[in-house]
């Protein structure tokens, strides 16, 4: 008898057991939806300086404001010239009949027509009049180079400024000049009521021209103010006039300026009645 044996194979088989049938039915309707989009927005305001510089000025913040200076060369033409008078001699005979006569001179005074001619000796006292009219503070730190209070009867200048230069060998003293310009410039603010950007730029010919008419170098004298005004404006402010004019500093749109000056001011006003 030959032994057996049984096994058992188990598997799997799909059947189908019936059909379903699907049917979609799309509806359309209309949603709002929320995004939050940017946009930039920049804002260009063209502010006149007119002041000559040697160095163009870095790009600089204040606050969000970028500032960017914009250069423009302009010719500048020095003509010093050295005159030598030739002297001659003329001999002359005079043939004269001598006669009696009533009759009346004239002799030239203050306000004849000879004072309305262009003349650097009247112009030269016009500065010195300007000079003698207002005090002179030299105590104090001004934005600018120089400044005036508030009633005009002062002029600032920076106490860092020297008094005088050096041009073509001579010791030029340049005070009169600078205070011709603030004098100027305050007395057009104040009663003409003209912007700063105006004022400046008439006391600024005021001032090239009484230059000139001392027989000054005009690109000497503005090298050095414009050394000693890029000085002034970079120092840090400790000790503005307490009556300093703000005026300029509003008209030139330099909010950073005027906060410090205006912030100093109190500062300095709340010690000093503290020692009081």
């Amino acid at each position: 008898m030959t032994p057996s044996e049984e096994q058992l194979e188990v598997h799997t088989q799909r059947v189908e057991t019936g059909k379903v049938r699907v049917i979609k039915l799309v509806e359309m309707h209309d949603e709002v939806a929320e995004v939050a989009l940017e946009r930039q927005e920049i804002t260009i305001e063209r502010v006149a300086v007119n002041k000559f510089v040697n160095v163009a000025p870095a790009v600089r913040y204040e606050g969000d404001v970028m500032i960017v200076s914009l250069l423009e060369e302009v010719l500048v033409v020095e003509n010093d010239r050295a005159y030598h008078c030739r002297i001659c001699g003329i001999n002359r005979e005079i043939m004269a009949n001598r006669q009696r006569k009533s009759g009346s001179t004239e002799r030239g005074k203050p306000g004849s027509a000879a004072d309305t001619l262009v003349a650097n000796q009247m112009l030269g006292k016009a500065v010195e009049a300007v000079h003698a009219a207002v005090k002179v503070d030299r105590q104090h730190d001004v934005p600018y180079l120089g400044g005036c209070s508030r009633d005009g009867k002062t002029v600032y200048l920076d106490r860092n400024v020297p008094r005088s230069f050096t041009s073509k060998g001579r010791r030029i003293n340049a005070e009169p000049f600078l205070v011709l310009h603030e004098a100027v410039e305050r007395s057009l603010l104040m009663h003409l009521g003209l912007r700063y950007q105006f004022a400046h730029q008439i006391a600024l010919r005021a001032e090239q021209a009484a230059v000139r008419a001392a027989g000054i170098s005009w690109h000497d004298y503005n090298s050095f103010t414009q050394k000693y005004a890029k000085q002034a404006d970079d120092e840090t402010i400790r000790r503005p006039p307490v009556d300093l004019d703000l005026d300029p500093y509003r008209d030139e749109s330099d909010p950073q300026k005027l906060k410090t000056i205006e912030k100093t001011v109190r500062r300095n006003k709340v010690a000093r009645r503290a020692q009081r």
